[in-house]
């Protein structure tokens, strides 16, 4: 890459933060961005402790970067006054501006990569080895000394403003001092919890930096002391629309229909350092351009490990795999979710395969003659587009959001399904205090309703009897079992296990007086019912999340002072 002569103030330092990859032999691109700090201390990323990103070359001056022409990974540095000199795997080779030859400059003396070049006018050339040696020289490389530093490679030599010079080596971190022009080294204080590698190192005003790996917490050390002690702060930037990795995601739709709209579930594990810790940064496309439009994502659940994604595909084509892309690696976007944008504005009612849940125990959360609970529930309930974080339960088979002291009500009506926001899995005049003695092995035995919380759903089991008033008493006629799971995605499962001589009514209402389904037709024993708040086939598609990809291959993170 090359600089241009701009002029830049002595106070401004370049972060380059360089990640080295092959595109077909180019270099796909370069990102700048800048950020005004006051010192230092101030350099903070926004995502904090989670998001990895490694310094990997410093330089002090832009002016410098004006006659710098780099095109390798290796060292690169200029004597001033005799040409260019390249450190290589191969050890030092110098540039002959006059006669336009590269001649070897290892002097009988360098046998290792050299890693790192420093040179001043006085004619002081310092050469990082890979050995974790220096090798000094005043004769622009016909001879070298050779010093022994450490048991890395040294990776950067600095000067600071009172004369001490300083080197770092890559791995394991350490930053050395010398106070002879690099004759003899002493080692500076360790660097608190220090990465695998570090990459650059510079000298600015009174203070010490170090670019690294990152830490868990930061990428950048400094030293306000001459190495007597580190702090660490963090830097990164990443511009609006752009993105640091992405994986391929391979919908593939079972089923022998073509899916227009259709909400796809994709769980999505957590890249540590790579990602925000609350998967904001997550966006879907259905092309690998930035420029693209997102598909509609909503974000159902997250934790430490994953994230679980419902996505709406615009077209799944019948018996074959669509591939959309997911990007991630840029600490400063929010996130986009929208269950609105998402999934349905109402409910549909689906027909799925019968498969009956035993319940745990037989111990009651609610039993007497029409009676009613209110429920905490264990997540946000999105019920026709609102979350509820509690219902009210009854026993008479019902169930009503948001909870609160509604009276129960037996006596069920479509119109008053209407006017109410509420499930019903099955409504009538039950209660869970008295005993039916039915035929064969689907008595009511245990009355009652049974309510099991878990992270993902919610387990609501009615086993009622079917009362009468009868000369004065309430008397049981009949009874039914039936279970409703109400999951964190909305969606709710209603299955019927024993009817006996019961009446009662189905549907579920948004209670606006227009948005509601009355299934009370569908329902028998051995029946499933399924209502959602998205489309829904039998198989269901299923979603893979392949490997991370690195999208650039160079980014710059510019810190300005003033």
């Amino acid at each position: 890459m090359c600089w241009s002569d701009r002029a830049f103030t002595l106070f401004e330092v370049l972060l380059a933060i360089v990640i080295v990859g092959c595109l077909a032999g180019a270099i796909a691109g370069m990102l700048v961005a800048a950020f005004k700090i006051e010192d230092i201390s101030r350099v903070e990323s926004d995502l904090g402790t989670e998001f990895a990103v490694g310094l990997s070359r410093l330089m002090s001056d832009l002016r410098d970067a004006a006659r710098l022409y780099e095109c390798t990974s290796t060292s690169v540095g200029l004597t001033h006054w005799a040409g260019l000199m390249v450190g290589t795997p191969k050890g030092v080779f110098l540039f002959d501006w006059r006669n336009h030859r590269w001649l070897e400059r290892n002097g009988g003396v360098i046998r290792t990569a050299i890693r790192s070049i420093f040179g001043e006018e006085t004619g002081l050339i310092l050469a990082g080895g890979a050995d974790g040696c220096i090798y000094k020289t005043t004769d622009c490389g016909r001879s070298w000394e050779r010093v022994s530093v450490g048991s890395g490679a040294i990776v950067g030599i600095a000067r600071a403003s009172d004369g001490t010079l300083f080197c770092l080596q890559e791995s394991p971190p350490a930053v050395y001092r010398s106070s002879d022009d690099g004759a003899t080294w002493v080692s500076c204080a360790p660097l608190p919890d220090a990465p695998s590698n570090a990459h650059a190192l510079i000298c600015r005003k009174d203070s010490v930096i170090v670019g690294t790996d990152w830490n868990g917490y930061g990428n950048i050390y400094y030293s306000d002391d001459g190495g007597a002690s580190w702090l660490v702060a963090s830097a990164v930037y990443v511009p609006p629309n752009m993105w640091m990795y992405c994986r391929a995601v391979d919908i593939q739709n079972n089923s022998s229909q073509n899916l227009t709209d259709y909400q796809v579930r994709i769980e999505v594990p957590f890249a540590q350092g790579k990602m925000r810790p609350d998967f904001g940064d997550i966006r879907f496309k259905r092309r690998l351009r930035p420029t693209d439009p997102d598909l509609p994502y909503w974000l159902e659940y997250y934790d430490s490990k994953r994230a679980i994604f419902w996505v709406k595909m615009p077209s799944l084509p019948a018996k074959s795999t669509t591939r959309i892309w997911l990007l991630y690696g840029n600490p400063d976007l929010a996130s986009d979710s929208s269950f609105t944008d998402t999934m349905e504005a109402a409910y549909s009612v689906y027909k799925v395969s019968y498969d009956w849940v035993d319940r745990p125990d037989n111990n009651p959360w609610l039993t007497g003659l029409f009676v009613y609970r209110n429920l905490t529930l264990p997540f946000r309930f999105p019920f026709y587009g609102t979350f509820y974080g509690d219902c009210h339960i009854t026993t008479t088979g019902y169930i009503r959001f948001p909870a609160g002291n509604y009276a129960v009500d037996r006596t069920a009506t479509e119109e008053e399904l209407a006017r109410r926001c509420m499930f019903a899995a099955y409504w009538g005049s039950f209660s869970g205090r008295h005993t039916y003695d039915g035929p064969g092995n689907k008595d009511i035995r245990y009355p009652g309703v049974y309510v099991y919380s878990y992270s993902d759903r919610v387990h609501v089991e009615w086993e009622v009897a079917r009362v009468t008033w009868w000369f004065g008493r309430w008397v049981p006629v009949g009874g039914t079992i039936h279970q409703a799971f109400l999951y964190r995605n909305g969606d709710i499962l209603f299955q019927m296990k024993f009817r006996y001589n019961t009446r009662g009514l189905a549907g579920i209402s948004k209670g606006d007086g227009t948005t509601y389904i009355d299934t009370t037709s569908l329902l028998g024993d051995g029946v499933s019912l399924l209502y959602a708040q998205r489309k829904y086939v039998e198989p269901e598609p299923t979603a893979r999340v392949g490997e991370p990809e690195r999208l650039q291959l160079t980014r710059i993170v510019w810190a300005r002072y003033e």
